[in-house]
């Protein structure tokens, strides 16, 4: 019988998170960890004065609050820790302007020697510049974070470093990147990665940036989007580790033996035997335990023995460089930044020339590219120390490393005074540094980076998704995560993620579901790419993103059925529509209208409209819309991938302009009925199938969205707008109110519905709308012929108070219900 569980080798974020989230699930742990403190990368010191005990961060400073952030904010939550605002500008401004409370951020460009006031994002001076900026946001939004392999031109990409790309790369009406853009990618890397573009594989910073949401998340503060970088603790980032520290001793006051290595892990078996070496004495200690979670970078990780290494990983510390950091920081007798109005008068917001952009002094923050220093904000202390942070990384920390403290101050007071003037000279009053490249137990910070042609080498045995353990033992730090990868958010994430796979583990339950955030971002990738097939007219684009057995429904009619009967299986089938298609029509626009992700129900929306040219009767047809509907493969597999889909729109629309086809007539249903009387209940003779607008939205989670006080459902009214699903059965109307949905349903298409299976639903809250997916069967109301088949409907609420249903659209094969 095995010691404990789980061994853990490292107390930062990530094991830590584990630590506690295993001794929640009843499981017993050990951490052990060489240093003589908790926290990794993570590093809080404390001095006193005046203010009383004041809180400065060495290492990782800020979390955010919003999507990407998650993993960390609702951590920090959980344990009851404090946190406050990174410093912007007053803030306590009203508008006008809309940027009010905003102070300004300054940019340097070295070989300009000019220093630009901003704020908002930082936006290039050249159209050049700012096409490229948006290029690379694009290009990181291609990025599949949970298959990074199948990114378009993904070996090529990881094949160069990002300095090759910005070099080489030379877009049709704009011409090579222009210089103000490479001193951008540049500072880029330094601020993020604290290492030269050289040194990164592209491939590895587009999907760097694609785990925290964009460039603008990466970026930004809290304004004018909330990034990564809003918020700090009010104990200083350590703190967190010190309180689950607090937490996992609270269960088990021998979970956590520090200043203790783990020297050997001889995993020929299970339970691992591992070898821990006691820092203070030099003597040995084996503790034996069903799994060990490896919770340190690559680049700490890889010289440890171990009897049985994952293949996979090997050569990964080389592969997956730390990074070069030397942190320091100025402490002031003011915060005279903060109102300086004066120093710099004109810039932009947002990209808008603006005068007295400093009304509201300066926020500190300064980027500075192709500069010693990269980076200069404010770091002033939640208990109102005045400082400013300076960032020495990359090339630079590697030269500066070798100095003495006394340069490496004047040399950073030297740029500080170059920002704010000499009044630097005048408030200073102590200068602060860590070289975390000398700290043997992080060798670096703040994260592993792979270098060019090495990351998928190590995808797919390395990030969490798809990672196995290997002889019973796994690796996970924030460098494995697939959000807010390198940041104690990434930390957080990769904690929790590699807690559930070793719980499932150990349960012998097999794989568990992956991150909703990460699944939402595949999700939205997969519908994109068929979206950008049909409209590039390429169904090989579909390839990477369909199960091997993917069912595709087409709309049906009698121009766009299966020959063969049924659904289109496979990436065969997918060919063999897009050939029918293609035989029939030529669509010169496929625009999306509105698209829904919907994680819960593993399902997705998007509301689409055509236009082009029918090919046997050269006639032309003008936004025909459709709704396409995807659903998608088991959540506990590691790469998500569409299971089934379809394409609803009106057959008999299609029919008419594809085959030149007479229209349907219009078939006499319904009857008068006054606005308020019974129109949504199921009418005289009406089958047990009838569709009602309570059976619809029955069950239903209506998510966010505020009824204004309503005391039910959604109800039709009057302004109500219904449109059928076409044909002579159920002609597309328009109706109008509860006596048109009488019409359409109750005494339309319920008429010959036998039986109705709802498949899913999605609710929109940003489009106030309800998207609803049915089954239904029945018999054809004038062949008789029997039809089993999908029915769409759209349900549109009213904005403002007095919510009610303004639109109604119901889309199926109506060619078959006839």
């Amino acid at each position: 019988m095995a010691d404990v569980d789980v061994l853990i080798a490292g107390a930062g974020i990530t094991g830590l998170v584990a630590a506690y989230r295993l001794q929640q699930a009843g499981k017993t742990v050990r951490v052990v960890e060489a240093n003589t403190r908790v926290g990794g990368r993570t590093y809080t010191m404390t001095f006193t004065n005046t203010n009383g005990v004041n809180h400065f961060d060495y290492g990782a400073h800020f979390i955010g609050h919003e999507t990407f952030q998650a993993p960390i904010w609702d951590l920090v939550k959980e344990l009851g820790l404090e946190v406050f605002p990174q410093y912007e500008g007053p803030e306590n401004v009203a508008p006008p302007p809309y940027w009010a409370g905003e102070g300004a951020n300054l940019q340097y460009f070295g070989h300009q020697k000019k220093t630009y006031a901003y704020i908002g994002g930082t936006i290039p001076e050249t159209p050049a510049g700012q096409f490229y900026l948006y290029y690379l946001d694009q290009l990181a939004s291609g990025v599949r974070v949970d298959a990074p392999e199948l990114t378009d031109n993904a070996d090529n990409l990881d094949s160069l470093s990002v300095w090759d790309w910005v070099s080489d790369v030379n877009l049709p009406g704009y011409g090579p990147a222009p210089d103000e853009f490479k001193s951008l990618t540049r500072m880029l890397c330094r601020v993020g990665f604290s290492t030269e573009p050289e040194n990164i594989s592209m491939l590895w910073l587009l999907f760097y940036v694609a785990s925290s949401g964009g460039l603008a998340r990466f970026q930004d503060l809290r304004w004018p989007l909330q990034g990564a970088q809003g918020y700090r603790l009010k104990k200083g980032a350590q703190s967190i580790a010190e309180a689950l520290k607090d937490k996992i001793l609270a269960n088990d006051p021998n979970a956590l033996m520090l200043f203790h290595a783990v020297n050997d892990i001889d995993n020929a078996q299970i339970p691992v035997k591992v070898q821990v070496i006691d820092n203070n004495t030099s003597g040995v200690k084996y503790v034996t335990a069903d799994r060990v979670l490896v919770a340190m970078a690559p680049a700490v990780f890889e010289g440890m023995s171990i009897t049985k290494p994952n293949p996979a990983l090997k050569g990964i510390g080389q592969a997956m460089e730390n990074s070069h950091m030397i942190m320091t920081f100025v402490t002031f007798k003011t915060a005279f930044w903060r109102t300086d109005t004066t120093s710099y008068t004109s810039g932009k917001v947002n990209g808008v020339p603006t005068s007295n952009i400093s009304r509201y002094g300066l926020s500190g923050d300064v980027l500075l590219a192709d500069e010693d220093v990269v980076w200069i904000m404010d770091n002033t202390s939640a208990e109102g120390t005045p400082a400013l942070f300076a960032f020495i990384v990359g090339d630079a920390a590697k030269k500066w490393s070798k100095s003495t403290a006394a340069k490496r101050r004047g040399m950073v007071l030297g740029y500080m005074r170059q920002m704010f003037g000499a009044q630097v000279d005048a408030e200073v009053t102590n200068y602060y540094e860590h070289d975390w490249n000398q700290d043997m137990l992080s060798k670096g910070c703040p994260a592993g980076h792979f270098t060019k042609g090495q990351f998928l080498k190590y995808a797919e045995g390395f990030l969490l998704n798809k990672a196995k353990p290997y002889g019973g033992v796994y690796v996970a730090s924030t460098e494995t995560a697939l959000l807010s990868n390198g940041y104690m958010s990434g930390a957080a994430w990769s904690g929790e993620t590699v807690s559930r796979h070793i719980l499932a583990d150990l349960g012998g339950t097999g794989a568990t579901p992956g991150d909703p955030t990460v699944r939402a971002q595949a999700m939205a990738f997969c519908v994109n790419r068929v979206i950008q097939a049909v409209q590039m007219k390429n169904p090989g684009l579909e390839q990477s993103v369909i199960t091997q057995t993917c069912a595709f429904t087409p709309p049906g009619g009698k121009a766009l059925s299966n020959p063969a009967g049924g659904d289109f299986t496979g990436m065969a089938g997918t060919v063999a529509f897009y050939v029918q298609l293609g035989s029939l029509a030529n669509i010169t626009r496929f625009e999306v209208l509105t698209s829904t992700i919907d994680v819960a129900n593993n399902m997705a929306y998007a509301r689409v409209s055509i236009s082009g040219t029918a090919n046997m009767t050269g006639s032309s047809f003008v936004d025909l819309e459709g709704t396409m509907a995807f659903f998608f493969n088991d959540p506990t597999e590691a790469e998500v991938l569409i299971a089934k889909d379809m394409l609803l729109m009106d057959t008999n629309i299609a029919d008419e302009v594809l085959l030149g086809l007479p229209p349907a007539t219009a078939a006499a249903i319904g009857e008068n009925e006054s606005e308020s009387g019974g129109g949504s209940g199921a009418g005289a003779g009406a089958s047990a199938g009838a569709l009602t607008l309570e059976a619809m939205l029955e069950g239903l989670d209506l998510g966010e969205f505020d009824l204004a006080g309503a005391s039910g459902p959604p109800d039709i009214d009057a302004k109500t707008v219904i449109f059928g699903p076409g044909g002579s059965a159920a002609p597309r109307g328009p109706y109008f109110g509860k006596k048109g949905w009488a019409q359409i349903t109750t005494h339309g298409i319920a008429q010959i519905v036998s039986s109705v299976q709802r498949l899913g639903h999605v609710y929109d809250p940003a489009q106030k709308s309800v998207y609803v997916l049915y089954q239904i069967k029945g018999l054809g109301a004038q062949s008789g012929n029997p039809f089993d088949q999908p029915l769409a409907v759209t349900v549109q609420l009213s904005n403002g108070a007095g919510t009610y249903v303004e639109r109604v659209q119901l889309q199926t094969d109506g060619v078959a219900l006839v």
